[in-house]
């Protein structure tokens, strides 16, 4: 029953910032859904938690253009990364989601 906020995603070692103006987000709630803001659309769908992994599935969003077509990029980029995610690392204020088997990484913090 948290809200995150994506703050910097990538590459480990060389994340960008995500562009002005857009607001991506996560939210979990205790029984397995997962829902957010992807910049220009809301999407849903399943989590789950197991030794340190974490996956999400059946992950479906609305369809929604942005006026911007770098935003229809990022938020392209951050769902993919999203199902391809391998684990995470949480402290009270961050959440981190690697993915591309560890080599990247969505840098969130709480909101």
């Amino acid at each position: 029953n948290t809200r995150w906020r994506l703050d910097t995603f990538g590459a480990v070692g060389a994340e960008k910032t995500v562009l002005p103006g857009a607001t991506l987000t996560l939210d979990f709630d205790d029984q397995g859904l997962v829902s957010g803001q992807g910049g220009c659309n809301s999407f849903g769908g399943q989590y789950k938690l197991d030794n340190g992994s974490l996956t999400f599935g059946n992950l479906a969003q609305t369809m929604r253009a942005c006026a911007d077509d770098t935003f229809n990029q990022q938020e392209a980029q951050v769902m993919q990364a999203l199902g391809s995610t391998a684990r995470y690392e949480l402290t009270a204020d961050h959440l981190t989601i690697f993915y591309d088997n560890g080599a990247s990484a969505l840098h969130y913090v709480k909101a």
